[in-house]
């Protein structure tokens, strides 16, 4: 792969305030062995650039980093020979899983022989999504290495097996970009899910209260509302939502949004679902 002579870089690892920066890490069975143009190449080629597109590149001389320089873009791709610190896993197991796949997870974590690092950085002007083109470069990466799994840095959660390959093969996949995580809230410690990376990908912080909920049913409703406000920009700003005969009050507060159980379908309720359906139509 040829590229065009070397300019100042912006490193990803060392970006300032007005950059964003967001990372992910593929964890392999065996070193990548190959040269690492082969991961920047296919990277280029899936976003529908070329090697002269590029404003500059820089590799490393012991030829285990490079990064790659757009107007407002830089991709560092590293590789590593070693398996990735344990400090990143904390938390990266994602809940609700049966004993059987918290194991996996584990093994993967536990047996992992060496990985590969992608970090994209954005300046201030680019008006892109960072983690839709970080999937792009993780797809591409993914065709050469066979990764054991993929842990991805905006919601700090690891993937694997037939999940990861789904992440994968999808053009836009929300179970990636978005991640449920539980917490308690206030002095009656009322369950929430914050759901991380809604934010980015929404234009607005999304969490649940689980009220009389399972949190499997909760999980669904959270991203099901989040697929349709994905595919309709208008759609947050309804009042209700409904999903699988439950009916949910929406909350709007500086750019968050909640989503209430409605204990039983009252009038109240109703009234509103007809006037949203009035609106949308």
């Amino acid at each position: 792969m040829t590229y065009p002579a070397p300019i100042t870089p912006h490193d990803p690892d060392h970006a300032t305030d007005c950059d964003r920066v967001v990372k992910a890490h593929l964890l392999l069975s065996e070193p990548y062995s190959s040269d690492i143009d082969a991961v920047g190449a296919a990277f280029l080629a899936s976003i529908g650039l070329k090697g002269a597109a590029l404003k500059g590149a820089q590799k490393s001389r012991g030829a285990t980093k490079l990064v790659l320089h757009t107007d407002d873009t830089s991709l560092l791709v590293a590789k590593s020979k070693s398996p990735l610190g344990a400090t990143h896993f904390s938390k990266s197991i994602p809940p609700l899983l049966s004993p059987a796949e918290r194991s996996a997870f584990i093994a993967i974590i536990s047996h992992h022989e060496a990985f590969i690092t992608l970090t994209l950085r954005t300046d201030a002007s680019h008006s892109g999504n960072n983690s839709a083109l970080l999937h792009q470069a993780v797809k591409a990466a993914s065709c050469l290495t066979q990764p054991l799994g993929l842990l991805w840095g905006p919601t700090k959660r690891l993937h694997q097996g037939d999940a990861m390959r789904t992440i994968l093969k999808s053009n836009a996949p929300l179970e990636l970009f978005i991640s449920p995580v539980f917490k308690q809230n206030g002095p009656r410690k009322t369950q929430i899910i914050n759901f991380v990376g809604a934010q980015e990908i929404l234009g607005f912080g999304l969490g649940l209260h689980m009220i009389q909920l399972s949190r499997q049913k909760a999980v669904d409703a959270g991203l099901a509302f989040a697929d349709m406000c994905a595919n309709d920009q208008t759609f947050h700003t309804r009042r209700s939502f409904q999903h699988n005969g439950q009916t949910f009050r929406l909350t709007h507060n500086d750019q968050y949004i909640s989503l209430i159980p409605v204990a039983r379908f009252s009038k109240d309720i109703a009234s509103i679902i007809k006037s949203d359906a009035k609106t949308a139509a």
